[in-house]
């Protein structure tokens, strides 16, 4: 499910990717910290840092910590939004 998580993500098809992590729990599962890295990777690719950052808090919400992965694709969805200051600001 993650697999095509991410490749819904890569896409940037909003509903497909949401309608997958939605379904989630209806097959038995949790979403797990490579879900939510899906959603930050569509959000990053939308050029969405805020949503990212909500789809991360929502992960920690959860009792999910953030991975380097999860930290480097939030700061680049900063970067490709034109705001790469808050990304010194992530990674200081």
């Amino acid at each position: 499910i993650n697999t095509l998580l991410h490749g819904y993500a890569a896409r940037i098809d909003l509903s497909r990717t949401y309608a997958l992590f939605n379904r989630i729990v209806s097959f038995n599962l949790s979403p797990d910290l490579v879900s939510y890295n899906a959603l930050v990777t569509l959000h990053g690719n939308l050029r969405d840092p805020e949503s990212a950052v909500r789809s991360m808090n929502e992960m920690r919400l959860i009792g999910i910590d953030p991975d380097i992965r999860i930290w480097t694709t939030l700061m680049n969805a900063y970067v490709e939004a034109g705001v790469g200051e808050r990304a010194i600001e992530l990674y200081q």
